[in-house]
Parts: structure tokens; sequence; C-alpha cells
């Protein structure tokens, strides 16, 4: 455990941006879920005025003009096992619900987009402080949830990709 911790602090050292920076950056590689042929990337970019995050979506293997939410994960790790665990999802401020806007897919099954969400963070050096907050973004999952049967945000649908967000 502690060699893990260890790693972990080396990690967030060497990825931590400059403190004069203007911007972080974060990526995600998405994977497939569920037997999904969902893959992609997701960047993200620290805005400074006003606070918030600018996120670019490129994402194929999607249904063809479908709904899809964006879930983020407390824990940044995509094990099976607990992805469809709701407990997991950051719900203090309804980041995964209400300040992340859906997806619409293409008639290809595409998702080209950029969108913005305020009061989010992909600074890393957020996670050192004694409480991060549940809008800093960095190593936590990230979710692609189907909302084709669901409007229910404590049940946002089937999971069908996931990746880590990971500072640049």
């Amino acid at each position: 455990m502690l060699i893990k911790l260890a790693a972990l602090f080396s990690f967030l050292c060497l990825s931590l941006p400059s403190a004069h920076a203007d911007n972080s950056e974060a990526d995600v590689r998405l994977h497939s879920l569920n037997d999904s042929n969902v893959k992609g990337t997701v960047q993200f970019w620290d805005k400074k005025d006003p606070d918030g995050v600018e996120i670019h979506y490129q994402l194929e293997g999607l249904y063809p003009e479908e709904t899809y939410a964006i879930l983020f994960r407390k824990q940044g790790n995509c094990d099976k096992r607990d992805i469809n665990s709701v407990t997991q999802l950051l719900t203090e401020k309804n980041l995964y619900t209400g300040d992340v806007p859906y997806l619409q897919s293409d008639e290809e099954g595409k998702v080209d987009k950029t969108v913005r969400i305020n009061n989010a963070s992909v600074n890393a050096a957020e996670l050192l402080s004694s409480e991060p907050g549940p809008n800093a973004l960095a190593l936590r999952s990230l979710i692609v949830a189907d909302k084709t049967n669901t409007n229910d945000p404590a049940n946002p649908g089937e999971r069908v990709a996931c990746g880590v967000v990971m500072p640049k």
C-alpha cells in the first residue's frame, strides 16, 4: 500500500502544471464496456476566465442518433466489477447530471463536439489538497452512458465506454 501511495505521489508531482500556468490540460482514452464498440478520446482544458473546463469529445461506435450521458466517478478506474455502481458517481453538486451536457451521436454513431462546464477543474494540484472538491476531475473515471431507455439521473443507463482523466 505504501509503495502504491509513493508511486501516486511521484506521478502527481511530475504531472503537476506550473503554478504560473494559465491552463491545465488532461486527456482520456476511452475503452469500450459491456460488449459495445465505443472508442474515442476526450480532451480537457482548464479555463480561468470564467472558471470552468472546456471538453472536446471525439467518439465513434455509438448507436446512431442516440443521447449519451457523461458520468464522473470518484475512483479513477474502470473496473468492470463495479462500473455500474451509482454510489461511486460524483453527486455532491450533480456534476454528472445537470452540469455536463448530454451528447447526441450523429447518423454514423459519431460525436465530434466541444462543450464547457463551469466550476470544474482538471488541475491535478487540487487532488493534493486536504479536501478536493467534487468538481476536481483529474484522475477520475469518465464514463459514457446510453440514455436511450432512462431519464432517471440516478440510473444513467448502460455504460458503453470508460477512461481515466489523466493530466498532461
